[in-house]
């Protein structure tokens, strides 16, 4: 699925992002995220700062008809968060993840970051991906599959906008 760049943020020297999810099975997923453009721009070093402070591609995961979700933060460098929430920005009560496998290719024209994960929660799951990407003057882009009206907000529920069933 096309994210798409919040019109704030503009970064013409990106051409796309594609985020896909693939099943696995036995509760785990597949998440894909396909950049294209000039990639010799992009910033993607390894930080001591929260992953979405720089570049990251980010999945949100939140049961049906609930409030609480989980965030999942991955930088090409291999660096991953992972975030429990209550309800809408609103940190929860940490729970016990496995680490996910990723992996990253970067070439002069396309970045692809690949992560297996676990399912944070049963299906069905609603999910938003997103990403941030930094260059190297330190300019953000915030891009996702869908953006609510003013800032970029990916936890807002407009984002949620994939439906995982069983």
């Amino acid at each position: 699925m096309r994210l798409f760049c919040h019109p704030d943020t503009s970064c013409p020297w990106i051409t796309g992002i594609d985020g896909k999810i693939s099943p696995l099975g036995f509760g785990l997923i597949r998440l894909e995220f396909t950049m294209t453009g000039e990639m010799a721009r992009l910033k993607s070093a390894p930080t001591e700062d929260p992953l979405w402070k720089h570049t990251c591609f980010e999945a949100f995961f939140r049961p049906e008809g609930q409030k609480s979700y989980t965030e999942f933060n991955f930088n090409p460098s291999g660096q991953w968060a992972r975030y429990e929430m209550s309800a809408y920005r609103e940190p929860g009560p940490e729970k016990p993840a496995s680490t996910p496998q990723i992996e990253a290719s970067i070439t002069p024209h396309v970045l692809t970051l690949t992560a297996q994960l676990a399912l944070p929660a049963p299906l069905p799951l609603l999910v938003g991906l997103s990403a941030v990407i930094e260059d190297r003057e330190n300019n953000l882009s915030c891009w996702a599959l869908n953006h609510p009206p003013g800032k970029p907000d990916f936890h807002h529920d407009s984002n949620f906008v994939l439906n995982l069933a069983a």
